[in-house]
């Protein structure tokens, strides 16, 4: 279905090697970006087509890759951002990147700055990311040390939910793939379902019962505008990871499972196998497969991109034919006679 296709049709970095990541020569302008005033950015990216959004979106992007690049030498200049920036998303993107970056001195950071943060989704920024530090030495826990401080989160019992439990925020879009239905609590993107609210209800009710102890539904365009756009950007082919607060709720070896999922990059497939063998659990390969078709935020976090060990394309929450379409979009519909995964 030609017509569902990005305009990029599905091509990804790997076709145009001016996209191709270059730390070495990237990594030295990203500092510099953060100190730019209005008048600099005008002049640096006035002539972007992004440029009409302000300065703030390619700062927040800076913030995110030193954070991935775990550039110990920016954590000064992260500190002084979350000292001083006026901006909420940069002060949250710094309290996330000095979590990724780590070391005794971000630690510092995060502990002075939790108590004096007067933002409630910054505060909790912070609070993440000195969970995911190791409280003597400020080292970046491992990945089992984090996947259980989820887990335990996971379990909170309903009795002990939040005020952000209470509410339950939801939105539609159109995709080329059809309608979407989007939640998320006050913590994160929570659900999204293949198909309109009024076809869903009675799934997202169900998962309410479980997880939020029957919280409520309420429709809000502003808290889901920030997925849409990202999912927009998706289906046009000019995004390929997506930078959103997730509110994941799933049994022990589920939160395992999606956290594998979510390591699978665009363009790249694996098999049941591969992510039971990433989790550990080499011979629970069906047990993966139950998880995988239990993820409740696809296109996030791509099931979509687990195949059989054969290259077929095994089962799908959205259908075979959606899952077709998402992986000739990203130009990786597997070759059956070529796939060994």
């Amino acid at each position: 279905m030609p017509g569902y296709l990005p305009k990029n049709h599905g091509k990804n970095w790997t076709h145009h090697e001016y996209l191709l990541p270059q730390p070495e020569k990237d990594k030295p302008l990203l500092l510099p970006i953060l100190d730019l005033s209005n008048r600099e950015f005008k002049e640096k990216f006035g002539e972007s087509a992004a440029a009409w959004r302000g300065r703030k979106p390619i700062q927040r992007n800076a913030v995110i890759a030193l954070g991935n690049f775990k550039d110990i030498s920016a954590v000064p200049r992260l500190g002084r951002l979350l000292q001083e920036d006026p901006r909420p998303e940069l002060r949250g993107a710094a309290a996330w990147s000095l979590g990724r970056i780590g070391g005794k001195e971000a630690m510092d950071i995060l502990n002075r700055e939790i108590a004096k943060e007067q933002d409630e989704k910054v505060q909790e920024m912070l609070k993440q990311a000195r969970e995911k530090l190791d409280p003597e030495t400020g080292s970046p826990k491992s990945v089992k040390e984090i996947i259980e401080a989820e887990r335990v989160q996971a379990q909170v019992p309903f009795s002990q939910s939040s005020e952000e439990d209470k509410v339950i925020y939801y939105d539609e879009m159109e995709s080329p793939i059809g309608p979407l239905t989007i939640a998320a609590t006050g913590k994160g993107i929570c659900l999204i379902e293949f198909g309109p609210f009024v076809v869903k209800e009675a799934v997202l009710q169900k998962w309410s019962r479980t997880w939020c102890g029957g919280a409520e539904f309420e429709h809000n365009e502003e808290r889901l505008a920030e997925v849409k756009q990202q999912l927009k950007a998706y289906f046009d082919g000019e995004r390929k990871i997506f930078d959103l607060p997730l509110d994941l709720r799933g049994t022990a070896f589920q939160l395992q499972v999606w956290n594998a999922l979510a390591d699978i990059p665009y363009g790249e497939l694996r098999s049941y196998s591969d992510i039971a063998s990433a989790i550990g659990r080499a011979k629970a390969v069906r047990a993966v497969g139950g998880a995988n078709n239990k993820n409740p935020v696809p296109l996030i976090v791509p099931c979509h991109r687990v195949i059989g060990t054969d290259g077929s394309l095994v089962g799908y929450g959205g259908g075979m034919e959606i899952k077709r379409q998402l992986l000739l979009a990203e130009d990786s519909l597997p070759d059956r006679t070529a796939y060994r995964g």
